[in-house]
């Protein structure tokens, strides 16, 4: 049998598990409690987390190097072959050389 979560209900201290598991009379399983949070207390945890780190020095220092990583040009190799296919791998009869400057007509 697979792992499975699912979301049960305590009555008068017995954990009463769907019907549609399956399982059967005396087997053992392993079971991990993890209340389930209702919307308030949800909200309540939202709020006290909001804003955490305000007070904190180093975020300043975090966010610029984040910024930098962000907006920093890495460039790519271009393999000249890349130059010479179309859009969906269809050869291009006569590719461009890399050093042609291409210019408009007109």
């Amino acid at each position: 049998m697979n792992t499975k979560t699912v979301e049960c209900t305590i009555e008068h201290g017995v954990i009463k598990l769907p019907p549609s598991l399956g399982l059967s009379d005396g087997m053992k399983v392993l079971v991990n409690i993890e209340p389930l949070l209702t919307h308030a207390q949800r909200k309540k945890a939202a709020r006290e987390l909001a804003g955490i780190w305000k007070n904190d020095a180093s975020i300043a220092s975090v966010f610029a190097e984040i910024d930098v990583k962000r907006h920093a040009d890495l460039g790519r190799d271009v393999d000249r072959y890349d130059l010479s296919i179309r859009h969906l791998g269809t050869p291009v009869k006569n590719p461009v050389p890399a050093t042609t400057e291409v210019t408009g007509t007109g």
